[in-house]
Parts: C-alpha cells; structure tokens; sequence
C-alpha cells in the first residue's frame, strides 16, 4: 500500500511498481481530491485520511497485515495510520517522510529558506490555483505533459485540496504527538542525501549556511523516525533528493525486496 506525498499522482509510482509486481501485490489510490477521487466532507488532516483509507481497504476486503510505504507529507499520514491501525500493518517504509515535529525546521534561524518555504505561502499558491479554471490550469503546465497528468495537474479541485492538507499540517502533528506510543513493528527509513538536497536550495538562491543547516536538521528528524519502533532502521538514498523513488528506484525496490525475505534493509 503506496500513499503518496502532497498533490502529488500515484502515477509517477507506476514504473517502480512494475519492478515488484511479481513479488507484491500493490495498491496505488488517490486520496479524496486528488484525481478522480471524490471530494471529502471530512477535515484534510492525518486522521481524516487513515480513516478513509481503512474505509477503503475495508471495501476492498483488504483485511490482513500489509506493508505500508508513505513518502514525504504520505508518511505522515501512514505513520497516523499505522498508530489508529497497528493489526494491519506488517512493516512501515517511510520514504523521505514527513516528522510530527516538522515545525522545528522553521525554527533554525534561516530567514531566507523560511521565507521560501513558508506554510502560509504554499497554502496562498494552492487557494490561487483552485480558483483558477482547467483551461488557465492547462496553459500551465508543459504542453508534452500525457494526458492523464494533464487531467490530475488541471483540476482546482487539487489545489483546494492541497491547501487544506496544508492549512492541518501543524494540526495533524500535534494530534499525533498527544496518541499513544508508537506500535513495535518493523519501520524502515529511506532519506535523502542532505549533500545533494541542500544544492537546489542554494541554487535559488539561499545561503549555503542556512540550506546546510536545514538538511541537518531534516536528517536529524529522519533519525528520529527510525527510533520510533524499537525494530526501526535507516537507510540514506545517496545521490538522492527528495523524490527518492524517481530518483533512486533501485534503493526502494531493493529495500522492498531484502524486506520481504530478512525482515531487513541495509
């Protein structure tokens, strides 16, 4: 089971997919407001979306222990679900995910990655984005984008959605940190290469010294989700950024795949 990180399609999933096929059986979905998902009545927080994915999984009849993979904002959203259903998951693999104490990274005296990153602006863009129709959302993106993508990049109701994922973010961490302890099961961490994640920052601009101090502290939280089970570990992607399944397939599949038969990654 695949959740994927914020306004982000399972389709860009689908090639590593193909690689486990014959090993896994995988469920890709979107979350309610993404693609062909219907919009949800419910909150865009962390609990919110497990309840709807154990909805789902119930009506897939999907009723024993599985893997569950979250990826960046996907694995916050996997570890709430993992605390609200610990007897349906085997082993939990967060890919670059989000931590519950996300908040700390705005608190590393970086004014100008903090002004680059900010909540409130990414929220902003996103409400501008839903007001807009699907032919102003069209003449956005790439003209050689497959359909399917142009379909899931025009509608407004994503940025909506998005914006409200966002707007909970600190709401649906603070939640988690008042539940319970975290279940002893088998947790796999696979994190970026502070080395390479930190060039783009300073690409655009941010001082060297603030985008290296940001990805300390990232790696430090990545650490910190490996200690939440006593069965936890960590793994880095060199030569990744974040999108460690596009950019590093390979780390997944292998870490995936050495799962399955040792109950281990290395």
């Amino acid at each position: 089971m695949i959740e994927t990180g914020i306004g982000c399609p399972y389709y860009e999933w689908r090639s590593l997919c193909e690689h486990l096929a014959s090993d896994y059986r995988i469920l890709l979905y979107h979350r309610q407001g993404y693609g062909k998902s219907p919009e949800s009545i419910r909150p865009r927080d962390t609990t919110s979306i497990s309840v709807e994915l154990h909805e789902l999984l119930l009506s897939l009849e999907v009723n024993v222990p599985f893997t569950l993979l979250g990826h960046s904002y996907g694995g916050l959203c996997a570890q709430h679900f993992t605390r609200l259903f610990p007897h349906l998951v085997k082993h939990l693999i967060l890919v670059d995910s989000t931590s519950k104490n996300f908040m700390t990274l705005y608190e590393l005296g970086t004014p100008v990655l903090n002004s680059y990153i900010a909540l409130e602006q990414m929220i902003e863009a996103n409400k501008v984005r839903s007001t807009k129709t699907q032919a102003e959302l069209t003449n956005e993106i790439p003209s050689d984008s497959v359909e399917e993508m142009k379909a899931f990049l025009t509608s407004p109701l994503l940025y909506q959605t998005v914006a409200d994922e966002f707007s909970l973010w600190e709401h649906s961490s603070e939640t988690m940190k008042k539940s319970g302890p975290f279940p002893d099961l088998p947790l796999t961490i696979i994190a970026r290469a502070p080395e390479v994640s930190a060039l783009p920052f300073i690409k655009h601009g941010i001082p060297a010294e603030e985008a290296y101090r940001y990805e300390q502290r990232w790696h430090e939280l990545q650490q910190e989700l490996s200690r939440l089970s006593k069965k936890g570990e960590m793994v880095i992607a060199k030569g990744s950024d974040h999108e460690i399944h596009l950019d590093r397939p390979d780390q997944v599949i292998e870490c995936l795949l050495k799962s399955k038969k040792s109950g281990a990654c290395t």
